[in-house]
C-alpha cells in the first residue's frame, strides 16, 4: 500500500500551548503508525525486532573503482572499472538489534528479580543463623547460606532496569523511524550509505556523536542515577529510629512517602524546620558575600595592577597569585590553626594588649578572640578567609579582560569630554560584567554547595543550641556541610533527612540559576552594549 503524498503546509498558525504540545505528541509519533501501515513486512517485524529491516531492505549500487594496469612496455595505467555493489546496511542493524539484547538482559537480571519486591514490604531478612547466617546442611554435606535480600540493591536495580527501558523506548523508535525511511529511499531510488560510509560518518560528520556517547553515558550512571536515589532515599526511613528505637539499616529501610517529611516540617515539634530555615538563610548569605566580595576585590586588584601609575606589577601579581599555587586545603587548614582559640593569632593579640582591652570594653567576653568558636564571629571570619584565597582568580580573570578593551574606544571618550568615572561606569564595567556575569551565577551556585572552606574551617566547632544538636549541625553550617555531618559527621546517620535537604538544595540551585541565566541573557545586551 503505498503512502499518500503530504499536503503543502499553508500560512502559520498560532496554537496555544496545549495545541503545540499536543502536535508535538503526534508528529513524533505519526512515524510510527505510516510504518505500520505503507510499510513492508520487514519494516513491520522491526516493531519486534529492533533494526530487522536494515539486514533485509538493499540496495543495488554502481560504483567506480580505479585499478592500476600496465600496457605492453610495461608502463602502469590507472582503469576505471564499474562495478554493481550490493548495499545492505547490516551495521546499522547490528547496532539496534543489541541495544535491544542489552535491554532484555538488563530487564531479566534487573527488573525481573527486583520488580516484585519494589514495596519493600515482603524482603526476605538476612540470616540470624551462626557462621554469619549459614548451617551445614546434612543431607548433601555443604553450607547453606541465607542471604536475605538488601532494600538498597532492590531499589537500585529497579531504578536501573527503568532508565534501560526508557532509554530502549525511544531508540526502538529511533530504528523504526530510520528503518522506515531507509525503505522509502530504496523505493525512491536515493542513494543510501553502506557499513563503510555509516563508519566514515562516525568518524568525519558525526564524530560529535562518536565523541559524546561515552561523556552521555557517564552522565547518566554517575549522576542521574545517584540523583534519582537521593530523591526516593528521602520517602524512606533509611536512617530513622524503627518502633524498637534501633537505627533502619541500609538493607532494611521501607517506603514512609510524606510521613517523614510531615513530620520534619512540623512548626510545633520538628527542629528540623526551624534549623533548616536558618541554615538556608546564612547559605544564601554566604554564598551572596563570598561571590561579591571576591568579584570586587579581584575587581579593584587587576585596576590597581593595570594603572601605569603601579610599579613592579608583576611581582605584586606574583605575590597574589602565590594563593592560587598553594592547594586550598593546606592554606586552610593552617589558618584554622592559626585562629583558634589558642592559637598564633590570639598569642599574638594577647601579647600586644588587644586581648585585655577588648574585653576591658566588652567588645569580647572571652579571655581571645573567638574567631572560630562563636556563630557570629565564625560566619565573618569564613567570609574574609574566603576573599583572601578566592579574589585572585578574578583578578587573574579581569585583568585579562581590562587587556582586551580596545583603546580606541577610552580615547573616544575623552574627546567627547568623559570622566575616569564616567568611563568606568560607560565602559570598563559593562565590559567586566558580560563577560564575568555567567561565570558570577556559576560562582554563586557553586558557594551554596562550598564545602571546603566551611568544612575546613569550622569542622572543630561546637554548638550550645539544642534545636542544631537534635539534627546533628551547628551555627556555621551550610545545607551541604549539614548534610555531610547527618551522613557522616554524627553516630545518627539520618539519610532520609539528608536526601531530603539534598533535594531543597537542588531545587534552590536549579531555580536559582534558571532564572538568573535567563535575566542575564534577556533583551541582548551584549549587541546594546555593543
Amino acid at each position: 500500500m503505498s503512502k499518500p503524498k503530504k499536503k503543502e503546509k499553508g500560512p502559520k498558525e498560532k496554537y496555544s500551548f496545549w495545541k503545540k504540545i499536543g502536535r508535538s505528541f503526534k508528529g513524533y509519533f505519526a512515524p510510527l503508525g505510516d510504518a505500520m501501515r505503507y510499510g513492508d513486512w520487514a519494516t513491520r517485524l522491526s516493531f519486534l525486532i529492533s533494526g530487522f529491516g536494515f539486514f533485509v531492505h538493499h540496495q543495488y549500487q554502481e560504483v567506480i573503482e580505479h585499478e592500476i594496469i600496465t600496457d605492453e612496455q610495461g608502463h602502469p595505467d590507472s582503469v576505471a572499472i564499474k562495478r554493481r555493489v550490493h548495499v545492505v546496511q547490516w551495521l546499522r542493524g547490528v547496532f539496534f538489534l543489541l541495544i535491544e539484547v542489552l535491554a532484555i538482559l538488563a530487564i531479566i537480571f534487573w527488573g525481573v528479580p527486583n520488580f516484585p519486591k519494589l514495596g519493600l514490604n515482603n524482603l526476605t531478612p538476612a540470616g540470624t543463623l551462626e557462621n554469619g547466617g549459614c548451617e551445614i546442611n546434612f543431607e548433601t554435606g555443604e553450607l547453606d547460606c541465607v542471604k536475605g535480600d538488601n532494600a538498597f540493591l532492590v531499589v537500585l536495580n529497579s531504578v536501573m532496569a527503568i532508565l534501560v527501558i526508557v532509554a530502549f523506548f525511544f531508540i526502538h523508535i529511533a530504528s523504526i523511524k530510520s528503518v522506515y525511511r531507509n525503505e522509502e529511499n530504496i523505493a525512491e531510488g536515493k542513494h543510501i550509505n553502506s557499513a563503510k560510509d555509516d563508519m566514515g560518518s562516525l568518524i568525519n560528520d558525526h564524530f560529535y556523536m562518536t565523541v559524546l556517547a561515552l561523556p552521555i553515558l557517564g552522565i547518566l550512571v554517575f549522576t542521574v542515577v545517584p540523583t534519582i536515589m537521593m530523591i526516593l532515599i528521602a520517602f524512606t526511613n533509611y536512617g530513622a529510629k524503627d518502633a524498637g528505637g534501633a537505627t533502619v539499616t541500609i538493607d532494611a529501610f521501607k517506603w514512609e512517602g510524606f510521613n517523614l517529611w510531615s513530620s520534619l516540617f512540623n512548626l510545633n515539634s520538628s527542629s528540623f524546620l526551624v534549623v533548616f530555615g536558618q541554615q538556608l538563610i546564612w547559605t544564601l548569605v554566604w554564598a551572596f558575600f563570598a561571590t561579591f566580595t571576591c568579584f570586587f576585590g579581584g575587581l579593584l586588584l587587576a585596576l590597581l595592577l593595570n594603572s601605569k601609575r603601579t610599579k613592579f606589577p608583576k611581582v605584586w601579581r606574583t605575590g597574589f597569585v602565590i594563593t592560587i599555587a598553594v592547594p586550598q586545603f593546606v592554606s586552610l587548614m593552617l589558618v584554622r590553626y592559626f585562629l583558634a582559640d589558642n592559637g598564633i593569632v590570639n598569642n599574638l593579640l594577647s601579647q600586644w594588649g588587644w586581648t585585655q582591652a577588648a574585653q576591658a570594653s566588652g567588645f569580647i567576653s572571652t579571655p581571645y578572640f573567638p574567631f572560630l568558636s562563636d556563630p557570629t564571629w565564625t560566619k565573618v571570619t569564613v567570609i574574609i578567609v574566603n576573599c583572601w584565597v578566592g579574589f585572585p582568580y578574578l583578578m587573574l580573570m579581569i585583568s585579562g579582560i581590562l587587556m582586551n578593551i580596545p583603546a580606541d574606544l577610552y580615547e573616544s571618550a575623552r574627546i567627547d569630554g568623559a570622566s575616569k568615572a564616567r568611563m568606568f561606569r560607560s565602559i570598563t564595567m559593562p565590559y567586566i560584567l558580560q563577560v564575568c556575569t555567567p561565570y558570577l551565577i556559576s560562582s554563586f551556585v557553586s558557594n551554596i554547595n562550598n564545602f571546603n572552606v566551611i568544612y575546613l574551617l569550622t569542622s572543630d566547632g561546637v554548638t550550645q543550641n539544642q534545636d542544631y544538636i537534635n539534627v546533628s549541625a551547628k551555627e556555621s553550617d551550610l545545607l551541604i556541610t549539614w548534610l555531610y555531618n547527618m551522613i557522616a559527621g554524627g553516630a545518627k546517620h539520618e539519610y532520609y533527612m539528608a536526601s531530603i535537604v539534598g533535594i531543597m538544595m537542588f531545587t534552590i540551585s536549579t531555580i536559582f540559576t534558571l532564572v538568573t541565566f535567563t535575566q542575564s541573557t534577556k533583551g541582548n545586551r551584549e549587541r546594546r552594549m555593543q
